[in-house]
């Protein structure tokens, strides 16, 4: 029979809604206990989900001497503090994106990972989507051939109403921002869908809605960007654009079009992929259905695959992509575009020489 591993949650904010609900369905874990700030919602969140204890204190959590594993879906800042004590307290960490706020916080996560041998994953649990995945295995086939240009377009409204409070989705210096909340997905799936990392990176961030009001009716400046525009280059030449915006009017459903030597790939709304070749026209291609509950989140059944790699993980003692290692990938990324928007150029990336420089 199968272990059950046991595991903590920290957080109440997504976790309510993806994390919690697919961990307890899943049979591979059990949810024993659950962090957050605020004790009445804490409190709620552990009662309406039968767990059976609840922390006010993160760190209180982690030093319960039952846990397996845990889990972080907690604002970026929060990360890279709470991932490290995790791994001390020689827990497996499951990770919300981004990984951190920069490379060097993600460096020093995934090396202690390594260093103590936990299973230490990412939450992109959007390259399980199946459309994505008819898409990743469109191009393994060699449908496009070469990569020329890919064309991603994500424009929501969640941020487009400037009465929306302020919160730390609104602040840089926690990792808010639509770069890291949208961008780290779609840069994990580039890498997921062709295997391969550019070699140069340009971006420009923009903040719309300049200030927000707070709880006690006051405005706040927003130093978090709501939109972001992002090309990155490969080696030969081929490149993928990034139209990343929280604050359109009315917003639309997200588009991936990649355009190839031998045909182009496009993904509608995660939910249908389209295809054509020279001299034909675009056809359908048939994507599987995800089974789902009217009332379910539909991140929930990608979350549960997700989910089976995690346990799989801690099983063998490894740590499947999305890994840390992927997510310093992604977060060299999320660097390298703010640097490209401060020098107001193209920026070098190369994680190669960056994790060279780090081993000295």
């Amino acid at each position: 029979m199968a272990t059950v591993y046991r595991i903590g949650v920290i957080g109440t904010g997504f976790a309510e809604k993806v994390t919690i609900p697919a961990l307890q369905r899943h049979a591979r874990f059990e949810v024993v206990a659950l962090a957050a700030r605020n004790p009445e919602k804490t409190r709620a969140v552990a009662e309406r989900f039968g767990i059976p204890h609840w922390y006010t204190d993160w760190q209180a959590l982690l030093a319960r001497d039952d846990l397996d594993a845990v889990a972080i879906v907690t604002p970026p800042y929060l990360h890279h503090e709470m991932t490290m004590a995790a791994l001390e307290a020689d827990l497996h960490v499951l990770c919300e994106k981004p990984m951190a706020l920069n490379a060097e916080q993600a460096f020093e996560m995934w090396r202690t990972a390594q260093q103590r041998h936990r299973t230490a994953m990412i939450c992109h649990e959007f390259r399980y989507l199946p459309a994505r995945q008819v898409f990743g295995d469109l191009v393994a086939q060699g449908v496009l051939g070469s990569l020329r240009r890919l064309l991603i377009q994500a424009h929501m409204d969640v941020f487009a109403d400037p009465t929306r409070p302020w919160s730390w989705w609104s602040d840089a210096a926690r990792g808010g921002g639509m770069l890291g909340a949208i961008g780290s997905h779609y840069f994990d799936a580039l890498h997921h869908w062709f295997g391969r990392l550019p070699v140069r990176v340009w971006g420009r961030l923009s903040t719309f809605i300049p200030e927000r009001p707070t709880e006690d009716g006051e405005m706040r400046p927003v130093t978090s960007d709501d939109a972001a525009l992002a090309v990155v280059e490969y080696d030969d030449g081929g490149q993928a654009v990034f139209d990343l915006m929280a604050v359109a009017v009315p917003r639309r459903e997200s588009l991936v079009m990649a355009v190839g030597s031998e045909g182009t790939i496009v993904l509608e709304g995660d939910t249908r992929v389209r295809v054509a070749r020279q001299g034909e026209p675009f056809s359908e291609h048939p994507v599987p259905t995800l089974e789902r509950q009217p009332d379910e989140h539909w991140l929930l059944a990608p979350f549960m695959r997700l989910l089976d790699d995690f346990a799989w993980g801690i099983d063998k003692e490894a740590s499947p992509s999305p890994n840390f290692y992927d997510g310093l990938a992604h977060q060299l990324f999320l660097d390298a575009v703010r640097l490209s928007e401060e020098v107001r150029s193209w920026v070098p990336y190369d994680l190669d020489e960056f994790l060279e420089s780090h081993s000295k």
